[in-house]
């Protein structure tokens, strides 16, 4: 119910800014939109999944590994040779992941494993943002994929029997915030700078969020700044950063 109330206010953001380039082009690019439209629910979903169940400080390091995957999905998918600089990252960040999520006498809490499956839908969806962007209209593009996670999110929150709302300032202001800011100019601007420079840039760019998130999550969550948060953050931000070197090498 979340996603349904947060997506739905973007798309009417977006829509009021692409409705013309909408009624010319939304069947050719549809097809395209919706791949990553399920992709971004998949992400959401699963990202909301495990902040019910680790914190937002542990969730922001563990979905920048997004960027480590899509120096994977580089070398899978273009059939590049890993060189040194990416294995390096990899190792790096699987440290970091492991130190995360030592605690309470569990090698790694459902939590963090969920938001593990966020990332590397994250992931995914900036590889192909990062081809879709280049060869189709940028408001289409955006507008069309959140239209198609407002369709699966009130079709899940109808299954689930969650189509209910208690409306307070809290409640409002984080469906709002995430809706306006947070979705629909985020993902506007993401998808309109791919369009003009590398997905490695975009990648250089995003490995600084978690470290916004560790910093919201203890100055406006007052999460506490651990030794274990901060050892197993700086191992992921030196992966990210590893990863997104090699990719801009290659």
């Amino acid at each position: 119910m979340f996603l349904f109330g947060r997506f739905t206010i973007a798309l009417f953001v977006l829509m009021a800014f692409s409705w013309r380039e909408l009624r010319m082009n939304w069947w050719s690019h549809l097809p395209y939109s919706t791949l990553l439209g399920i992709i971004i629910f998949i992400g959401f979903i699963f990202q909301v999944w495990g902040l019910q169940r680790t914190s937002s400080s542990n969730a922001g390091f563990i979905t920048g590994v997004s960027v480590v995957l899509v120096a994977l999905l580089d070398v899978l998918l273009n059939r590049r040779v890993p060189t040194a600089m990416a294995l390096a990252g990899f190792v790096s960040t699987l440290s970091g992941l492991v130190v995360l999520s030592l605690g309470q006498g569990y090698i790694a809490s459902v939590g963090n494993l969920l938001v593990l499956g966020c990332a590397v839908a994250f992931g995914l969806h900036i590889f192909w943002t990062d081809r879709y962007s280049k060869r189709f209209n940028v408001k289409v593009l955006t507008t069309e994929q959140i239209g198609v996670v407002v369709l699966i999110s009130l079709a899940g929150a109808i299954l689930d029997e969650e189509f209910r709302f208690a409306p307070s300032d809290y409640a409002l202001f984080g469906i709002m915030y995430g809706g306006i800011l947070a979705t629909a100019v985020a993902y506007f601007l993401q998808t309109w700078s791919q369009k003009h420079v590398d997905a490695t840039y975009s990648a250089v760019v995003l490995a600084a969020e978690p470290v916004f998130a560790a910093v919201f999550a203890v100055s406006l969550m007052f999460e506490s700044l651990t030794v274990q948060m901060m050892a197993g953050g700086i191992l992921v931000t030196i992966g990210m950063i590893l990863s997104s070197i090699h990719r801009r090498e290659v």
